[in-house]
């Protein structure tokens, strides 16, 4: 009976750990809802004093764009070269305190969003997520 029991809940913790994977900030996102940008953002970002440049630090990042339909992948495809730049102008803005811990993440996915939004004309993009996230002083 011990066995049985055992198995149950090995395969309900699976099954639990096995949804999770494709939960982003709580909402639950097909694949096909996802944008990853393949390369790889390494920006400087904006001095704590502006007179002193090694204040500053360097981000180093992967972004994942969430979409709100599939329409939206067509648009990012033509004018993927104008969002990367727009990324890295509004990243380059933030202070490296400003950017740590859960907190900062979610204070540059909602800017990047915004920015985002800004250069789309035929769709929108709902949020960013972040696979990898270093940010260097």
């Amino acid at each position: 009976m011990k066995h049985i029991v055992f198995v149950l809940f090995c395969i309900l913790g699976f099954s639990v750990a096995y949804a999770d994977e494709n939960n982003y900030y709580g909402i639950y996102r097909n694949a096909k809802d996802l944008y990853p940008i393949e390369k790889e953002f390494i920006t400087m970002l904006k001095p704590v004093n502006p007179d002193d440049l090694r204040s500053a630090g360097y981000i180093k990042f992967r972004a994942t764009i969430i979409m709100h339909d599939k329409a939206a992948a067509k648009e990012l495809d033509a004018k993927i070269d104008i969002v990367r730049s727009v990324i890295v102008d509004t990243v380059s803005g933030f202070i490296k305190t400003d950017l740590q811990g859960a907190a900062g993440k979610q204070k540059l996915a909602i800017a990047l969003t915004a920015s985002v939004n800004a250069i789309l004309s035929d769709s929108s993009i709902s949020g960013f997520t972040f696979p990898d996230f270093v940010i260097q002083p």
